[in-house]
């Protein structure tokens, strides 16, 4: 649990630096983020300058700040404030501060991990992650049309693939909700990516998948694999690849689907 925090040192002037600007356009995009989160992203590594920073930011009105109620071991979660999105005011995306915690927060930060790990890992390639939308941004009001937790497509060389992904925190019964989520990827064009909490529950979506017409090769791993150094690496598997009584590789690597891509083409 999470509580607003509201106490602000009055008079704080921020001149803002170029990475100031990009952690208020990183919030933006991404909603909500917690402390190491953002010194993934912005610092490089978290150390005392990421949290001084952060401070500095909130007392000057740019960012808000919810602080652990009862776990103090948790991190603060951090969002944009009006203040900061008028500095980046520039019509590209949804311009609302928000008001409260998400109602989901904990799955959105798992989501949130996942596209700093892909984004970080992609980048140290030399490529990029194009045109990501989270949940959030794909749901319409009043539309209860199961859309993914992220959708995007990565760049790898002359090479781009379409990815979708999903987030399983093990909460939903895995042979109603998960399987309706399985049939509803069957006729989408992209990827999809699957990231589970537990060995158990890694089990228990494979042999969900394997009966699952069209499923065979959905990409699932555990979550305590998708850091930015193993992300795109072979720790990805699925029902074809892990259920099969005689295969030469379990496991796959993101990188692998891009070498198929440029074989297939210039085939």
């Amino acid at each position: 649990m999470h509580a607003k925090r509201t106490a602000r040192k009055q008079g704080v002037k921020v001149k803002l630096t170029s990475r100031d600007v990009a952690i208020l356009r990183t919030l933006r995009e991404m909603k909500f983020l917690q402390t190491r989160q953002l010194a993934q992203l912005c610092f490089g590594r978290l150390n005392s300058t990421v949290r001084l920073r952060l401070r500095r930011l909130y007392d000057g009105g740019f960012i808000k700040a919810w602080m652990p109620r009862l776990n103090l071991s948790e991190e603060n979660v951090w969002t944009i404030d009006r203040k900061g999105l008028l500095v980046l005011d520039d019509g590209t995306i949804d311009g609302s501060a928000p008001r409260r915690l998400h109602r989901r927060l904990q799955h959105l930060l798992y989501i949130n991990d996942v596209r700093i790990a892909l984004s970080l890992a992609v980048s140290a390639a030399g490529g990029e992650v194009i045109g990501w939308k989270s949940d959030w941004q794909l749901k319409r009001p009043g539309e209860r049309n199961l859309v993914p937790d992220g959708l995007f497509a990565l760049r790898l060389g002359q090479h781009e693939l379409p990815f979708a992904l999903e987030v399983d925190l093990g909460g939903e019964p895995a042979t109603t909700v998960f399987a309706e989520k399985l049939r509803s990827y069957r006729s989408r064009p992209e990827i999809l990516l699957i990231v589970v909490p537990t060995v158990r529950r890694l089990a228990a979506l494979l042999d969900v998948a394997a009966k699952e017409p069209g499923a065979s090769e959905f990409l699932f791993t555990l979550q305590e694999k998708t850091t930015p150094t193993s992300i795109l690496g072979p720790i990805w598997t699925s029902p074809r690849l892990a259920l099969a009584e005689i295969t030469t590789a379990t496991f796959i690597s993101l990188l692998n689907l891009f070498e198929l891509e440029g074989r297939g083409r210039n085939g």
